[in-house]
């Protein structure tokens, strides 16, 4: 049988100290401007997607959903129309 501390331990892992050397710190700025232009690439390629989704079946479900007043996905559109 285990003890208090033991399930506490598998529960909450240690906290490990952040290497704050210059090197470290370097690194930690790279990553983060690679995981940016990453996210801006998957943005791009997300956009281009919706745009070429023009299929028959699309277009119909969308207007279908339209008159339901939803999206495409079943969410309700909240924008006002003025």
């Amino acid at each position: 049988m285990k003890t208090f501390k033991e399930f506490l331990n598998e529960l909450a892992p240690v906290k490990v100290r952040m290497d704050k050397g210059a090197d470290a710190k370097k690194k930690r700025k790279e990553a983060k401007k690679d995981y940016k232009k990453d996210k801006i690439k998957i943005n791009l390629a997300r956009k281009k997607k919706r745009v070429k989704e023009k299929s028959s079946g699309v277009e119909k479900k969308r207007k279908k959903m339209a008159a339901q007043g939803k999206t495409l996905g079943g969410d309700r559109i909240t924008k006002r129309v003025v």
